[in-house]
């Protein structure tokens, strides 16, 4: 499981992208970027 991470794009995998600019891996919508703002966008 991968913990949202800062990158300059989306990282291969990235589902979504945080409010915190951070990209999130998150196989299911529900608490996908808590403690990151919330998402921003899915991807």
């Amino acid at each position: 499981m991968h913990r949202p991470e800062a990158a300059p794009g989306p990282p291969a995998g990235a589902t979504a992208q945080c409010k915190d600019s951070t990209y999130s891996f998150s196989q299911h919508r529900q608490g996908t970027c808590s403690g990151h703002g919330g998402v921003s966008r899915w991807l």
